[in-house]
């Protein structure tokens, strides 16, 4: 949906409600409140292109001069699971996409980012960096 037509809807939208607020069973109020939900859908084709980024982005690629993250570095990843944690947004993995339950066994970055541990070994195994926010991990080369 584009801009403009969203804009027409809220238009439609605000032209019925007033029309209804003229009519004899809503004449006794000021103003009608409207609540509007707009739904966004990621079309299949989107969504394909959007994993086959992801899946790229998590294959070692010396083109874009990935440096994995250290064994070490790896290692000592605090493991943790999100019941113990009180600071953390219900966001998700974003490397999976999937929610991280209470329950399961996640990975906290030196940065404080949090994600599944399996998925964040896997991304640290191709790249050093922080998916979010780029923070380095020792690699390899240091």
């Amino acid at each position: 949906m584009e801009w403009h037509e969203a804009d027409c809807l809220v238009l439609r939208a605000a032209a019925e409600a007033e029309r209804l607020r003229r009519t004899k069973l809503y004449s006794h109020l000021r103003q009608i409140l409207i609540r509007m939900v707009l739904e966004v859908s990621v079309h299949r084709r989107e969504q394909r292109e959007m994993e086959a980024a992801l899946r790229e982005s998590m294959e070692v690629s010396d083109a874009f001069g990935a440096v994995p993250a250290s064994r070490a570095a790896i290692d000592a990843l605090e493991k943790t699971k999100l019941r113990e944690v009180s600071d953390y947004g219900d966001d998700g993995c974003v490397i999976c996409k999937d929610e991280i339950s209470r329950e399961e066994e996640a990975a906290r970055m030196p940065c404080k980012h949090i994600f599944h541990h399996e998925c964040i070994v896997r991304w640290l195994n191709a790249s050093n960096l922080c998916p979010l926010c780029r923070f380095p991990m020792p690699g390899d080369c240091d």
